[in-house]
C-alpha cells in the first residue's frame, strides 16, 4: 500500500512537503496516527534549518482527504485510505472516532473539497431543484444522511431538506500546483487549505447523497475543457517547433564531426576563418554564410569523388 503524504499550508513553497510512503502490511490495519507522527517527524527533520518554516506538532494537526473530511487519530488506515492516495496535513486537532462511521470515507488523489463556505444563502443563485438524497445512501446512527454536493458535505435530515438548505459549487475543485480554487468559480483561487475552505458555493438547491463523479481537477483537466482560466502550461502548451541551428551552431557541430573523423581541427579553423575575411560585410548573417560556404564546398569535393 503507498500513501502519498501532503503539507502546503502558506503560500511559501519552501515551506511544503511531499512525502511518499510504502507501508507495511501491519500498519494498514493500525492507527492512522502513525503515518502523522511519521510525517511530523521527517518534516521537522528536514525543515529544521529552514528559515521560517513551522515546527509540526502531531497534537496540533491531523490527517485528511483531498475532500477536507479529517481522520481520528485511531481511525485504522485502511478504513480511510486506499492505496496511492494523497493525504494531507491539516492545522487542528484530529476528529474523534465517531459511531455513525459505518462507512470509511472514500480519500482519492484529489477528492472534492468539502466544507461550505461563508455568505448568506441569498447572496447564492438558485439551480433547479435536484433529486433528494438517494435512497441507497446509508443513514448514519442519528438518521442523518451525508450531502455529496461539491463544497457542502453537510449531514442533514432528509425531513430537513429543501430547495435552499444547501449551498454548494456546481464543478469540481482544481489543484494546480500550489493554487486550489474550485472550476465554477476560478477568480477566487487560494493557496492555503483554510482560504480555499472559505470560498462560499456558487448556486443554492437541494442536499444530494448522489456521489460527484467527478472528484477532482487538474491543470490537464481544464485545458483540455479549453477553460477560459485554464492555468497555462510551463513549456507553452502544445508541440514545440524545432529551433533552427543558427550558422555558428552548425560550424561548430561540423567541426567537432570532422575532427571525429580524422580532420585536422587547425585546417578546418583555417578555412572559417578565411570565409569569414571574405564576408564580413553581412554581419550578423557572416556565419550563416560561412556555414553554407563550407556545406557547399565539402559536398563539391564529395561530389567529385563519386
Amino acid at each position: 500500500m503507498r500513501v502519498f503524504l501532503h503539507y502546503e499550508e502558506g503560500a511559501d513553497e519552501a515551506h511544503h512537503m511531499t512525502l511518499k510512503l510504502t507501508l507495511p502490511s501491519k500498519w494498514k490495519t493500525g492507527p492512522t496516527k502513525k503515518l502523522k507522527d511519521t510525517f511530523v517527524e521527517h518534516y521537522n527533520k528536514k525543515h529544521a534549518a529552514t528559515e521560517g518554516a513551522p515546527t509540526l506538532s502531531s497534537a496540533t494537526s491531523h490527517l485528511a482527504g483531498a475532500d477536507g473530511v479529517g481522520f481520528p487519530d485511531a481511525g485504522a488506515v485502511d478504513r480511510f485510505i486506499k492505496s496511492n492516495d494523497d493525504v494531507y496535513i491539516r492545522p487542528g486537532p484530529s476528529p474523534e472516532a465517531k459511531d455513525d462511521d459505518d462507512e470509511p470515507a472514500v480519500h482519492t488523489t484529489g477528492a472534492a473539497a468539502a466544507g461550505a463556505g461563508a455568505g448568506s444563502a441569498a447572496a447564492a443563485p438558485r439551480c433547479p431543484p435536484a433529486a433528494a438524497a438517494g435512497t441507497s445512501a446509508k443513514p448514519g446512527a442519528d438518521g442523518r444522511l451525508q450531502c455529496r454536493r461539491f463544497g457542502c458535505q453537510k449531514k442533514f435530515h432528509a425531513r430537513d431538506n429543501s430547495d435552499t438548505a444547501c449551498r454548494y459549487h456546481v464543478k469540481p475543485p482544481v489543484f494546480h500546483e500550489t493554487r486550489k480554487y474550485w472550476a465554477c468559480c476560478p477568480r477566487k483561487i487560494a493557496y492555503d487549505w483554510e482560504t480555499f475552505m472559505a470560498i462560499p458555493g456558487c448556486q443554492i438547491g437541494r442536499h444530494s447523497t448522489e456521489s460527484q463523479t467527478k472528484k477532482a481537477m487538474g491543470g490537464c483537466d481544464v485545458r483540455a475543457e479549453k477553460y477560459e482560466y485554464a492555468p497555462k502550461r510551463i513549456d507553452g502548451g502544445g508541440a514545440k517547433k524545432k529551433k533552427e541551428k543558427t550558422g555558428l551552431e552548425k560550424l561548430m557541430a561540423l567541426r567537432k564531426a570532422l575532427v571525429a573523423a580524422g580532420v585536422e581541427g587547425k585546417a578546418f579553423d583555417a578555412a572559417r576563418d578565411k570565409l569569414k575575411a571574405e564576408h564580413e560585410a553581412l554581419g550578423k548573417k557572416v556565419w550563416d554564410k560561412v556555414a553554407e560556404e563550407l556545406a557547399k564546398g565539402i559536398s563539391a569535393h564529395l561530389k567529385a569523388q563519386s
